[in-house]
Order: C-alpha cells, then sequence, then structure tokens
C-alpha cells in the first residue's frame, strides 16, 4: 500500500491507528503501535515508500482530559487526530477540548463529513473550530455521498485539511 502511494506522487503518510481509551491501556496501546511501526520501517527503504509520520486516531472520550496526550499526537508536534462518534455529540467535547488546548495539543477532528449532527447544524462545527479545533475530511467525501456537506465545511473554512482514510489496499 505504501509504495502504491510513493508510485502516485504522495510523499508524506501519517499512520495513524486507533486508539481507545476505554477499551485498551495507553501503555499498551503505545507497545502495540511502536511495535507495528518497527516492522514496518525494517522494511522501508527511503526510495520506494512515502516518509512516514506516526500518530493516533484517538476516538473520543471524556477521559482524554486525563490522559498524556502528547504520546499520541503526531510525530511529536502539537496535533492529536480525534475520532468523534457518526451520531451523537460528544459529552463534554467543548471542556475537552479546551483542556487539550491548555496542554497546547491541537485537536484534528477527523473525518467531520460523517457526523450526522455536523450535517445538520454546521455551526456546531464552526464552534469547534472557533474554539481551536481544526477540523478534517476525507478527500472522498468530496466526489461522494457527503460532496455537498464537504463543499460547505470548506466554504465556511469549517474544514482545515482534506485527506485519506484509508485502511488497506481495498479502501
Amino acid at each position: 500500500m505504501l509504495c502504491r502511494q510513493k508510485e502516485s506522487g504522495v510523499e508524506r503518510v501519517a499512520l495513524t491507528p486507533h486508539f481507545y481509551p476505554l477499551r485498551e491501556e495507553l501503555q499498551d496501546f503505545l507497545k502495540k503501535r511502536q511495535h507495528a511501526f518497527a516492522e514496518i520501517m525494517a522494511c522501508w527503504d527511503g526510495k520506494t515508500m512515502p516518509q512516514l509520520r506516526l500518530g493516533a486516531e484517538v476516538h473520543y472520550s471524556p477521559c482524554l482530559a486525563d490522559l498524556n496526550l502528547r504520546s499520541l499526537a503526531l510525530d511529536g508536534s502539537d496535533y492529536l487526530l480525534l475520532e468523534l462518534s457518526d451520531m451523537t455529540v460528544p459529552a463534554h467535547i467543548e471542556q475537552v477540548l479546551k483542556i487539550m488546548l491548555e496542554q497546547r495539543i491541537t485537536p484534528v477532528l477527523a473525518h467531520v463529513e460523517r457526523c450526522v449532527y455536523f450535517a445538520e447544524d454546521p455551526t456546531k462545527l464552526v464552534r469547534l473550530v472557533e474554539l481551536g479545533a481544526l477540523a478534517q475530511i476525507s478527500a472522498g467525501a468530496l466526489t461522494g455521498k457527503r460532496k455537498k456537506f464537504a463543499g460547505i465545511c470548506l466554504q465556511k473554512n469549517a474544514a482545515q485539511i482534506i485527506a485519506s482514510d484509508i485502511h488497506g489496499t481495498g479502501t
């Protein structure tokens, strides 16, 4: 998959395995992630694959306010990919985002086009962006069934990042 991306012109890839804080201990996740990354890097020759950045796609939970989120940020940066529920507005989202921002971590809200409540009321997304979060839409949303909402996000500057959401060679 990485070789195919390089062939198509992709220069950098963020590897963001899913972290579910209510299902797994942070240290267990970090060990598992590091092991998988080491296996990939053992195959990397620097020419046939893009540059790799390690992070996580963190499933939202109010308990995130109590974790060391820096270890989940993208490649030691201040950016944390945060996955919200598709169907319901996350409990205490504004308070948790404020805590993240106070810790100098910028939440990047993953594939916001999937969140029904944002599509129904884009001002909810705009509010989170005004607090300091960034929002990401998936490239596929620009041409798929969610393209109208994706376009609204871009027009209103409610989404600042376009990225893929690849889970395997079939997606």
